[in-house]
């Protein structure tokens, strides 16, 4: 079994993982603007995108966080 790389040296990753990114990016863009040309509703192209957003990253820290993964770590109660 080979050994992990340091990070330094991950050059080509870190420069393909960005260029997965901006296509992602682009793609999903784009998408919800044929969307809406195609005569969805604005607000329904926007609640979608992110729902199914939410949904992919619940899966994907929930299991790893829990629910603390929900809660944030600043207190907006009264002050005590």
């Amino acid at each position: 079994m080979g050994t992990a790389r340091p990070r330094e040296e991950k050059d080509t990753a870190g420069l393909l993982l960005m260029m997965l990114a901006v296509t992602f990016f682009t793609c999903i863009d784009t998408s919800a603007k044929w969307l809406i040309l195609g005569g969805l509703p604005a607000l329904q192209v926007v609640f979608t995108r992110y729902a199914v957003h939410f949904i992919a990253a619940s899966l994907l820290y929930l299991p790893q966080e829990g629910a603390g993964a929900l809660r944030s770590n600043r207190c907006f109660g009264p002050a005590s």
